[in-house]
């Protein structure tokens, strides 16, 4: 089959819509801001964080950044990002 063919045809239905999502991410620029209001406000638990230094091909280097997850009863959870770089905040944030 040919490559634009492929293109082209659109995608195959799922047989059965997903049951949950593993995690849901967006970037944020105070990540302390953001667990007083998910945790305090809403009440969602923080459940997990962790840092690292990763190449971002965006900005051309390698950057800090953390990442924190608050669960949702089914074991889904959104996770929210900070960079410890401002120019890497700027070209990832919504």
């Amino acid at each position: 089959m040919s490559e634009q063919l492929e293109k082209t045809r659109p995608a195959k239905p799922l047989a059965q819509l997903p049951l949950r999502l593993h995690h849901q991410a967006f970037c944020v620029k105070d990540q302390e801001v953001n667990r007083q209001f998910m945790e305090g406000i809403l009440g969602i638990p923080l459940v997990a964080t962790w840092c690292e230094r990763v190449f971002r091909p965006e900005v051309g280097r390698e950057v800090d950044y953390c990442h924190t997850f608050y669960e949702f009863a089914d074991g889904g959870a959104l996770a929210f990002f900070q960079f410890a770089d401002e120019e890497a905040w700027e070209k990832n944030r919504a």
